[in-house]
């Protein structure tokens, strides 16, 4: 037998006496443990969808939401309850909101530049001019505006430049974040 090499005989004998760890032993009845499964998923869809309730339905009890857009561009919401429930519930929603912008009257506001009835944002000058978000950032940045109708430029002006509504001079006014 030459050094280094084992017969199978040998190698046999060797292994049987040999121990291994009992973390690594296995019983042959019980399969090998694999990482958990993951759990199931729900599908994403009902398997057997149902159509809600229609509108005149007679049967059904709960509240209907009528969505209005007031002249003021803000959403209204209007709470319209079934008969067979108990009617509304006693809470301040039930009451009318009050007006967020104060003593302000119900017309609808319009930009005294461009006149435009809707804006994400409505702007005051400092006298109380309602702007729209584009002209409010505008005659803030700039500070120029007629001093006749409002118009704000979209454009830097030029001095001694013209109106473009009214034809009277565009003066540069004193910005209104700057006080003397």
């Amino acid at each position: 037998m030459t050094l280094g090499t084992l017969d199978p005989l040998t190698m046999a004998r060797n292994s049987k006496n040999m121990q291994t760890p009992v973390s690594q032993k296995r019983c042959s009845m019980v399969p090998p443990e694999g990482p958990p499964a993951p759990p199931q998923r729900r599908p994403r869809k009902q398997p057997h969808p149902c159509r809600g309730t229609e509108k005149g339905d007679p049967t059904f009890q709960g509240v209907t939401l009528t969505f209005q857009l007031k002249p003021d561009c803000s959403l209204q919401i209007l709470p319209t309850y079934s008969s067979h429930s108990q009617g509304p519930p006693a809470s301040p929603a039930s009451t009318p909101e009050p007006n967020p912008g104060g003593s302000e009257a119900q017309a609808p506001r319009c930009c005294a530049s461009c006149r435009t009835q809707r804006t994400p944002l409505w702007r005051d000058a400092e006298d109380g001019t309602p702007l729209c978000n584009a002209c409010g950032i505008r005659y803030k940045k700039y500070g120029t505006r007629c001093s006749s109708c409002w118009l704000v430029p979209r454009k830097s002006v030029q001095p001694k430049k013209l109106c473009g509504r009214c034809g009277l001079s565009m003066d540069p006014h004193q910005d209104p974040t700057q006080e003397m």
